[in-house]
């Protein structure tokens, strides 16, 4: 199964939702504002047909992610953070 993680990206928070070939297999969740990564593994888990190894290396790049942006979050370097997340695509910033 083919997974994308698309981002919402600010210096206050990151965004953060999943696809599977173009389909929405989740809300938009926020980090650190609520706590998106455990909401995220709740609706994976959900979803019966999302294999435990699947979700948990969607669980483990949203990891990354998260930890990336707290390094950077003050400036967005798209080059570099799509260098390091080949599998994301940036919905946006504000």
């Amino acid at each position: 199964m083919e997974f994308q993680i698309n981002i919402l990206w600010s210096s206050v928070e990151i965004g953060f939702e999943i696809e599977n070939k173009k389909i929405p297999l989740s809300k938009i969740y926020f980090w650190p504002r609520y706590d998106g990564w455990k909401v995220l593994k709740y609706e994976l888990n959900s979803k019966r047909w999302i294999s435990q190894k699947n979700s948990v290396l969607i669980l483990n790049e949203v990891t990354q992610i998260i930890q990336y942006w707290i390094e950077k979050r003050a400036k967005l370097d798209y080059d570099d953070l799509l260098s390091n997340f080949p599998n994301i695509k940036i919905l946006g910033t504000y």
